[in-house]
């Protein structure tokens, strides 16, 4: 039998929005939900001796991706935001000046936010959401941890644990994956 392969086109450009307009500079992370997407940046006053002022989350619809609308931005009073993460009408976000935020997303034109979960000196990398369990990677080049927080209440998320230098957001079942220098490591979180 002769076998032919179909012709793939290339990829084509469909258009873009800048955030810049809406007071965000860099976007760090993406995630997409119900033809939204929601992203994490750097906000305007990310620098040295500047107020922190301005949104590190924006929300953007792409239901006509030729079209992207600004929606709404949040998170006003950080640095930057990194990882995020849309789960059932909520945005869980690994953040520069908290290490959790969540917000209530079920309206896209409003990024209402719910609550946090703060540890003193400490920042937030990337995180992933599995049920009523958010697994977040501390943003820290000597001292990272990973944490492990109940969000059973998006409202009042709390601390279930912390381990030093192990654990990483790539869950699956009872296990944590991350990368240490050359190894791959893996955690038995159950």
């Amino acid at each position: 039998r002769q076998m032919s392969a179909a012709t793939i086109n290339p990829p084509q450009y469909r258009g873009g929005i800048n955030l810049i307009t809406n007071g965000g500079t860099v976007v760090r992370a993406i995630t997409c939900s119900k033809d939204v997407i929601h992203a994490s940046v750097d906000a305007q006053t990310c620098y040295p001796n500047q107020p922190l002022s301005a949104a590190t989350v924006f929300t953007v619809d792409v239901s006509d991706p030729a079209n992207m609308q600004y929606l709404a931005k949040g998170s006003i009073g950080g640095c930057k935001a990194n990882g995020l993460m849309a789960y059932e009408d909520r945005l869980y976000v690994a953040n520069w000046s908290t290490l959790l935020t969540t917000f209530d997303v079920c309206h896209p034109t409003s990024m209402n936010p719910l609550g946090s979960f703060h540890v003193s000196g400490d920042a937030s990398w990337s995180l992933s959401v599995q049920g009523d369990r958010i697994y977040l990677g501390e943003a820290h080049e000597l001292a990272e941890s990973f944490y492990i927080i109940d969000i059973s209440n998006p409202s009042s998320p709390r601390m279930i644990s912390a381990t030093d230098w192990a654990g990483g957001p790539a869950v699956s079942g009872a296990y944590s994956y991350w990368g240490d220098f050359t190894w791959l490591k893996v955690l038995n979180i159950s």
